[in-house]
């Protein structure tokens, strides 16, 4: 036995590119990384350097998958694109013994910024529905079959 469920279709559009695009806390930080590794090994930090941070960690911070420790590489890939050939400092071990804490500040962030993004959205459809008087189309997905 089948059950289909129905959701507004613009909840599938929101839900699905809020996911990929909306990781706030990495892209937070990595500048803040570049920065305590700059700092640590004396290299210092122009502001071509900084449009070129800020740029690859926004971009990282998209592409990053969601596994653990997975910004460590992406730190390394900002870090050489922003300084090119420096090498990566030894700084970074430091990085690494509390990686695991800052992806825990990373995910906070990132489920906040979805929420409140998920409620400005819901309050947008509302009132759009309120004052056109009309119901948005719905997606209808499947569920698997029940098992007995």
């Amino acid at each position: 036995r089948q059950r289909h469920l129905t959701i507004p279709c613009e909840m599938c559009i929101r839900d699905s590119l809020g996911a990929v695009v909306n990781k706030d806390g990495a892209a937070i930080t990595y500048p803040c990384v570049m920065l305590f590794l700059a700092g640590m090994s004396g290299t210092p930090i122009t502001p071509m350097n900084w449009v070129l941070i800020v740029t690859c960690a926004m971009i990282a911070s998209i592409a990053s998958p969601p596994v653990p420790s997975a910004g460590l590489v992406n730190i390394a890939m900002v870090w050489a694109t922003s300084f090119p050939g420096t090498a990566l400092p030894g700084a970074l071990g430091w990085i690494m013994a509390v990686d695991f804490f800052m992806d825990r500040y990373e995910t906070c962030l990132n489920i906040s910024g979805d929420f409140y993004c998920a409620t400005v959205i819901n309050k947008l459809l509302n009132r759009y529905q309120r004052s056109t008087n009309k119901v948005l189309p719905e997606s209808s997905i499947v569920s698997p079959p029940l098992s007995p």
